[in-house]
């Protein structure tokens, strides 16, 4: 999803904020006390760039505190956009979105209606609740970003905003809604001459993923290879993030075909950006993708290896979790360990147990638990044999 600064694995557009020219009559003071809080914006942006998260957050708050003193309001809200990317570079997705409702309150009163800041907060709202899983909420300021950039008829921000809704959609689970509003993204940039190729090939991936979910691996797979094509001609030994993405996305659709080579081999090249570039974080997904295709070929030693990388990195609540456990318990019982199985089935139930509502088991899961509910039940099937092997083999 795309978000007003850039962070790995989110593609992004920069959407500038109308400066605030100062009044050549102010007084001296006033004029000092301006560029102090503007400084003081510069110094949080540097450090937000170098994903220095603490500092820019510091910087922030004192650009935030001197800009409100001296009532400008234009760069108030650019400081307040920055301290909401701010945790959403951290993650910190439900203390960025319990400043919301108190942030939009003050900001109605004192920021005009057309003004890009609320383009920006639209986005960051949108994007925050989707991080959270409350897709109602983020839908509903997705939906505001889209309204305010087609009234200013700013072509390639609207599109930009149908491709986030698009990604909330996905999120989701209504695959055929975010169908819809990807392909309209993706008609505005095919139209525009002077689209950037990158925001082009970004729509090409989320189509892919939209696909895959679909379960039309061919479709997804041809969407992704456009993708890589625009990156291959257009930012060679560029943008990283944007590659290991869509490697990702490639093989995820090849696997799906067994064509398990194939698809070992674009992520052998994910892995190679990331030596490459030495970047770190995100390369748990590859790691797991990488032990769910060996998994698949029966090569369980170095499925094993690669699982085990991805589960020393993910952390409780991380949604892979779950779906990790359950390959390695799928190895065991293929290895005649099924004591072993057995105890990663029984971690994975426990990571999944959230998405079934238990108290009534005929009620339907919340709509953001639908993939991990359909993984949990996978895991009481895995199970089941388990326990019915251990049973044959008692007998």
């Amino acid at each position: 999803m795309k978000t007003s600064h850039y962070w790995p694995f989110l593609l992004v557009v920069g959407i500038a904020l109308c400066s605030q020219v100062p009044d050549n009559s102010a007084p001296t003071s006033s004029i000092a006390g301006s560029q102090e809080g503007r400084t003081l914006w510069e110094k949080s942006e540097q450090f937000l760039g170098k994903e220095e998260y603490d500092s820019a957050f510091v910087y922030a708050q004192k650009a935030a505190e001197r800009t409100e003193k001296e009532k400008n309001w234009s760069l108030w809200g650019k400081v307040q956009i920055t301290i909401l990317a701010v945790y959403y570079g951290q993650g910190q997705v439900n203390e960025s979105a319990s400043r919301f409702a108190e942030l939009e309150k003050k900001a109605r009163s004192i920021i005009p209606q057309d003004s890009v800041f609320w383009g920006e907060y639209y986005n960051y709202a949108a994007a925050t609740y989707t991080e959270a899983g409350n897709y109602e909420r983020a839908l509903d300021y997705g939906l505001k970003e889209i309204a305010f950039y087609e009234k200013r008829g700013e072509k390639t921000t609207f599109a930009v905003a149908c491709n986030n809704i698009g990604y909330t959609y996905r999120s989701r689970g209504d695959y055929d809604r975010a169908l819809e509003y990807t392909q309209t993204a993706l008609q505005i940039f095919k139209s525009d001459p002077d689209a950037d190729p990158s925001d082009l090939a970004w729509t090409y991936g989320n189509l892919s993923k939209i696909w895959y979910r679909k379960k039309d691996f061919q479709r997804s797979f041809a969407y992704a290879s456009k993708a890589l094509d625009i990156l291959e001609r257009h930012f060679p030994g560029d943008k990283p993030d944007d590659f290991v993405s869509t490697y990702n996305d490639l093989s995820n659709s090849l696997t799906e075909l067994q064509q398990y080579d194939k698809a070992l081999d674009y992520l052998k090249k994910a892995l190679a950006v990331f030596q490459t570039n030495h970047l770190a974080d995100g390369i748990e997904i590859t790691w797991h993708n990488l032990g769910h295709i060996y998994r698949m070929m029966g090569r369980y030693k170095e499925s094993k290896r690669y699982m085990n990388m991805a589960l020393e990195r993910y952390g409780q609540g991380h949604p892979n979790l779950g779906k990790a456990y359950r390959h390695m318990g799928y190895i065991a019982f293929h290895e005649a360990d099924l004591a072993g199985a057995l105890q990663w089935l029984q971690k994975a139930l426990l990571a999944l147990t959230d998405s079934f509502p238990y108290q009534d088991v005929l009620a339907n899961p919340a709509v953001q638990r639908v993939n991990a509910y359909q993984d949990f039940l996978l895991t009481l099937r895995d199970k089941g044999e388990v326990l019915k092997a251990m049973a044959d083999k008692e007998s």
